[in-house]
């Protein structure tokens, strides 16, 4: 469970620094699609952490 955590939160702070990118080429779109998916990352981290059962939307 921990390395899931750990694997959650560096796809996090990774998808973060594509934000970066992203801005300073204009795509505001896909950074705001990024930054989503960061935020997405880091809570799904939290949840598990916490011990709260996470399922998807499509279920």
């Amino acid at each position: 469970m921990q390395d899931y955590i750990k694997y959650q939160l560096q796809k996090a702070n990774d998808t973060l620094n594509e934000v970066e990118i992203h801005i300073r080429n204009e795509f505001w779109n896909t950074a705001i699609n990024r930054m989503y998916y960061a935020c997405f990352y880091a809570v799904n981290a939290l949840m598990m952490k916490e011990g709260v059962e996470i399922s998807s939307h499509a279920e």
